[in-house]
C-alpha cells in the first residue's frame, strides 16, 4: 500500500536530504523521549561522515545516560563511533569563565564570589551561555543536534536573542559592568566591545535560526491526549516565530502485534491509535511524521541507539501499519 496522494514521507530521511542543515533542535513534552530520537538523529550523522556534535541544553542532562560515556561542559569526542562529540553545557561554569576571561585579576575573593553569584542569577543567563556556545561551536562542526530542555524552556531558549536583548536595554548589564569598572576589573573599552559583540551575535542568531537552509526543529510526542495538545503548541509557536519545523515523531507507539493479545494492551492500543489518527489528521500533509515502536529495554549506548537510528530513517506507511483508513484523516478534496 502505497502512502495517499498529499502525505509526505513518513520517516526522517528528508533531513539527510536538505544537505545545507546545519542546526537540528529536538523538543517535545518532558519524557516523550526527546534525547533519545536526538542521540539517534546524531549517530546517522556521523555515520554519513559529518563532523557531528550532539548538544544538551536540558538543565536535567541525559546525554551520558544515553550513551553510558563520561560527557561533560566541554566537547567530548565519543567511543565506538566516529565524528561525533558530545556536550552537556553547564551555565554555571560557563558564565564563570567568561567572567574570568572578562575581568582582570583580582585580590578580592569576596567581590569574586559575589559577581560569580550575580552573573549567575541574571535574567536569561542560562540561555544566554548556551546562546554563546552554540555560536562558537557553528564552525567547527557540519551539524549540531540540540537536545533540547522540556517545551516551555525549549522555546524559551529559542527566544534567548530577544531574552539577550532584554538584559541590555534593561541596563542590568550596563549595572553589572559599570560596577566592574568602578573596582578597575574591565576596562572601558572592554566594555564598548563586549556590548558591540552582545549585539552582533545575537542578530547573526537571529538569522541563522530563522533560515529554512540551515536550521530546523524535529517535534517529539507520544500518542497521548496531553502531549497531542503540547506538541500542537509547540509547533503553533516555532511557526509563529519563523522556525522551520516540518519533522514530527510520535514515539512510545505500540504496534501491532499477534503474539499480545491482553485487554490491557488491546485497550492501550485503541487509545494510541485514537491519538495517532489526530497527529496524522494534523500534520501528514504539511510534515514528516514518523512512529517510533515501545521497546521492552531501554535504549542505551551505540548499538541500541544505532538501531533506533535505523527506524527512523527508514521509510514506513503508518496508514498501513494500523490499518487506518485515509478517508479518516484527509479531506474529501484530497483524494
Amino acid at each position: 500500500m502505497s502512502l495517499p496522494d498529499g502525505v509526505l514521507e513518513q520517516s526522517l530521511i528528508n533531513l539527510v536530504e536538505r544537505e545545507s542543515l546545519k542546526l537540528i533542535f529536538v523538543g517535545g513534552k518532558g519524557g516523550v523521549g526527546k534525547t533519545t530520537v536526538a542521540c539517534s538523529i546524531a549517530i546517522k550523522f556521523a555515520s554519513l561522515g559529518y563532523n557531528t556534535l550532539i548538544m544538551s541544553t536540558d538543565p536535567a542532562h541525559s546525554l551520558k545516560d544515553c550513551f553510558k560515556q563520561r560527557i561533560s561542559h566541554e566537547p567530548t569526542v565519543l567511543k565506538h563511533i566516529e565524528n561525533l562529540s558530545a556536550v552537556e553545557v553547564d551555565p554555571a561554569k560557563d558564565n564563570e569563565k567568561k567572567l574570568n576571561e572578562t575581568a582582570q585579576s583580582s585580590s578580592n575573593s569576596f567581590f569574586d564570589s559575589l559577581m560569580s553569584q550575580v552573573v549567575n542569577f541574571m535574567p536569561a543567563m542560562d540561555e544566554a551561555s548556551f546562546f554563546t556556545f552554540l555560536m562558537s561551536s557553528i564552525g567547527d562542526y557540519d551539524k549540531i543536534i540540540v537536545d533540547t530542555a522540556p517545551t516551555g524552556h525549549a522555546l524559551k531558549f529559542l527566544t534567548m536573542s530577544r531574552g539577550i536583548s532584554s538584559i541590555s536595554n534593561s541596563g542590568v548589564s550596563s549595572m553589572i559592568m559599570d560596577m566592574m569598572g568602578s573596582m578597575n576589573l574591565m576596562e572601558e573599552d572592554s566594555k564598548e566591545e563586549f556590548a558591540n559583540t552582545l549585539s552582533n551575535s545575537t542578530e547573526a542568531f537571529d538569522k541563522v535560526l530563522k533560515s529554512s537552509k540551515l536550521t530546523t526543529f524535529v517535534a517529539v510526542g507520544i500518542p497521548t491526549l496531553m502531549s497531542l495538545y503540547e506538541t500542537e503548541r509547540l509547533i503553533m509557536s516555532l511557526v509563529e516565530r519563523n522556525i522551520d519545523v516540518s519533522n514530527v515523531v510520535i514515539n512510545q507507539v505500540r504496534y501491532p502485534d499477534e503474539d499480545v493479545c491482553c485487554k490491557h494492551c488491546e485497550s492501550i492500543r485503541a487509545s494510541q491509535i485514537k491519538y495517532i489518527l489526530q497527529y496524522l489528521e494534523f500534520y501528514c500533509d504539511t510534515m514528516h511524521v514518523t512512529t517510533l515502536p515501545i521497546f521492552t529495554d531501554e535504549i542505551i549506548k551505540i548499538d541500541r541507539l544505532s538501531m533506533v537510528s535505523d527506524l527512523l530513517f527508514t521509510y514506513s506507511n503508518v496508514f498501513e501499519l494500523f490499518s487506518i483508513n485515509p478517508e479518516d484523516v484527509l479531506d474529501e478534496d484530497e483524494f
